[in-house]
């Protein structure tokens, strides 16, 4: 599992603290940290040209530039605009993407 930069300043802007640390305790078990860079940055404006908010168009864009296999989001509006984009990362509900694994 991975996170990113991008999530952790998302987190930050949690208000609820019990919330963010239920959140933090889970992401601690990510291997590895994915960076936000340039590239990562003109990819998401992109998205938010296709109609995608600002901070899952730079999830997305992050997956999408760090090669990850699947991108998971239970927001099915994100999951339709996601699966429109010109991108090599599989997006997929995770019920639906574990079924399909099974």
């Amino acid at each position: 599992m991975q996170t990113s930069d991008v999530i952790n300043r998302e987190i930050l802007r949690q208000t609820d603290a019990l919330r963010r640390e239920k959140v933090e305790a889970f992401l601690s078990i990510a291997d590895e940290e994915l960076r936000t860079t340039t590239v990562t940055v003109a990819k998401a404006e992109v998205f938010q040209k296709n109609g995608i908010k600002v901070f899952d168009s730079y999830h997305l864009a992050v997956a999408d530039e760090n090669g990850c296999d699947v991108f998971l989001t239970t927001d099915d509006r994100f999951l339709k605009k996601a699966t429109m984009q010109e991108i090599s990362v599989s997006v997929a509900n995770p019920v639906t993407w574990l079924l399909e694994v099974i």
